[in-house]
């Protein structure tokens, strides 16, 4: 049983699949939606996992986010490159302005309420956006020397090693200088927003991890997916930080008593 008066609960940021009417079901129909991985994770490491629908309406954010104890922004498309003042340099890379605005929304809310965030992957992308920072279009295209950090056919099975800042986060959780992860991203965080300061980093120097974290603010990103690491094989074991982001918004929701119970040890 949780030490906790109640079981947290943990918000979820939604993919969108715009209309397309060549598409079999729900033809022409917006569809908002979760990746299982993710929500089994969540639930794994005991919080309830809530998915945050997007309302449409000014109000929207405010709604969804009532309740909750933390906020993971979820993977997927890319992010419009007009969202942080660029214009896309193919088409291709236009992204999904219409999600841009949704996670803004719910960025700038749960920033007001200082719930913990924790972006993974598009997610770790969109938490730099949001807070002034740039991105890589393309890491192929403008990163010379660049590792190859996507592969449409190996997908999550590609992977790399990167290096951990020990004050960190994610440094703390792993105890170790290096991990192995998986890599599925084309775009990648180029201009860390004021405030963030990196916190893991691959061969190439493409940030990995960065991180806000202080009185105000509960801010994590990583560009891997940890969703889809069991620990299971020579690569990190990813269980590992969702049951650290959990303890994070436990503290945050009852910090006395989830230090009483040694829930949570203190952080960078």
């Amino acid at each position: 049983m949780s030490p906790l008066s109640r079981t947290l609960r943990i918000g979820i940021s939604l993919s969108f699949a715009h209309p397309d009417a060549d598409r079999a079901l729900f033809r022409g129909k917006t569809l908002q939606y979760l990746e299982e991985h993710l929500i089994l994770s969540v639930a794994r490491s005991g919080a309830v996992p809530i998915p945050l629908v997007d309302l449409k309406h000014e109000m929207g954010a405010h709604q969804v986010l009532d309740g909750l104890d933390g906020l993971i922004f979820s993977g997927g498309a890319d992010l419009c490159p007009q969202t942080y003042g660029e214009e896309p340099l193919k088409p291709a890379w236009s992204g999904d302005p219409a999600r841009d605005a949704y996670e803004l929304r719910l960025f700038e809310t749960a920033r007001e309420r200082s719930l913990p965030m924790l972006g993974i992957c598009r997610g770790a992308q969109l938490l730099n956006v949001a807070l002034g920072g740039t991105l890589y279009q393309d890491i192929a295209t403008q990163v010379s020397d660049s590792l190859r950090h996507r592969d449409p056919v190996r997908y999550d099975q590609l992977e790399h090693p990167v290096t951990l800042d020990p004050a960190s986060w994610v440094g703390g959780i792993y105890a170790s200088e290096t991990l192995v992860i998986n890599t599925v991203h084309h775009q990648a965080a180029k201009d860390l927003a004021p405030g963030l300061t990196l916190a893991a980093w691959a061969p190439d120097g493409i940030p990995e991890s960065y991180q806000r974290i202080d009185d105000q603010d509960w801010i994590v990103g990583i560009q891997w997916h940890p969703e889809w690491l069991n620990g299971t094989d020579h690569r990190a074991d990813g269980n590992a930080v969702f049951r650290e982001f959990y303890s994070v918004c436990a503290l945050r929701h009852e910090p006395h008593r989830a230090q009483a119970v040694g829930m949570v040890r203190p952080y960078p």
